[in-house]
């Protein structure tokens, strides 16, 4: 390591939310001044990304092209990890690259990538974690408790509900909703305090039929701005259990940073990496079916790590 000090520290990421959760998170937690810009590629090289490098130089956002000094860049997603080759190209070892999650291509171009253990990647270059990267620790959930303080008396026990949305992997649909509030109705009289929150990836048609499933059960309900800011953090904060939906890494990995006991719900067999990833954490004791009992286990916070190992590779200071 030289004493040379990075001049920039830089979060890249595409529109998705979880990409962008996840770039900052490290980015910040590695050097508060860390700056966050959005990455949009014309469609052809969007397309192909994280393929063409050469093509996406001119599109990359301006604190990437005109920063002066060393950078340290991290991305997080394929179309980041295209901005990321094209910043290496350009700027050479001036530039150090940090890629979260497999970037589906060749190497060369990444100093150092961070990985979940269902991306299925590895090499002296590759750090791996079990879930997502986020901010959840204990001073993030006590900002919260603070920032919704008319939540605190609240009736105990509390339960939090946390939905996203239909992928490739995972159907979240009317039936997988019926299902999720039949169980909730049957567990009613054992919940003091019932809050439900949707995610950007929830259809509206099914945010629809969640307000008409949550007002049933008089639940707190979240799943626009209509409905006031968004309490997704208080509904961790405050929980004292969390049910959550099988589709979204990024959820279920704050949610098990929490310390309460994290529960799901399956109408189909998971497949591929969504498959390993919900192994990995009933295998930790994690994570159980929505009708399982279950107690309180350790939190699962992997962001301290990664920052000391990181801090160890880098080329130059963060200062």
């Amino acid at each position: 390591m030289t004493s040379h000090r990075f001049a920039t520290v830089l979060a890249l990421s595409d529109h998705a939310a979880g990409n962008r959760r996840q770039a900052a998170a490290l980015a910040q937690a590695l050097r508060a001044d860390a700056h966050h810009a959005e990455v949009a590629f014309p469609h052809f090289s969007r397309w192909l990304a994280p393929y063409l490098p050469e093509r996406a130089i001119a599109a990359l956002p301006a604190i990437a092209r005109e920063a002066e000094g060393p950078m340290l860049a991290i991305g997080c997603g394929r179309q980041a990890a295209l901005a990321l080759r094209a910043l290496k190209r350009a700027r050479g070892r001036e530039v150090f690259t940090l890629q979260i999650l497999d970037p589906r291509c060749k190497l060369d171009d990444f100093d150092l990538l961070v990985v979940p253990e269902h991306d299925d990647l590895s090499g002296p270059k590759v750090l791996r974690t079990l879930g997502a990267l986020h901010p959840v620790d204990e001073r993030w959930l006590a900002q919260a408790r603070e920032d919704f303080r008319d939540f605190a008396g609240l009736p105990k026990p509390w339960t939090s509900v946390l939905i996203g949305g239909p992928n490739r992997a995972q159907s979240i649909d009317a039936h997988w909703l019926d299902r999720l509030f039949d169980q909730l109705a049957g567990q009613r009289e054992r919940i003091g305090t019932l809050a439900v929150s949707a995610s950007r990836r929830t259809p509206a048609a099914l945010r629809e039929a969640i307000r008409r499933h949550a007002l049933k059960l008089d639940a707190l309900l979240w799943l626009d701005d209509r409905d006031g800011p968004n309490p997704y953090p208080a509904l961790l904060a405050y929980a004292d259990r969390i049910v959550v939906s099988p589709d979204s890494v990024n959820m279920m990995s704050e949610a098990v940073a929490v310390g309460v006991p994290v529960h799901t719900l399956l109408t189909q067999p998971l497949k591929g990496k969504l498959q390993r990833f919900h192994a990995a954490l009933r295998e930790r004791g994690l994570l159980h079916d929505i009708a399982a009992q279950s107690w309180p286990r350790p939190p699962l916070r992997e962001l301290p790590a990664i920052v000391d190992e990181v801090r160890a590779r880098l080329t130059y200071t963060l200062g």
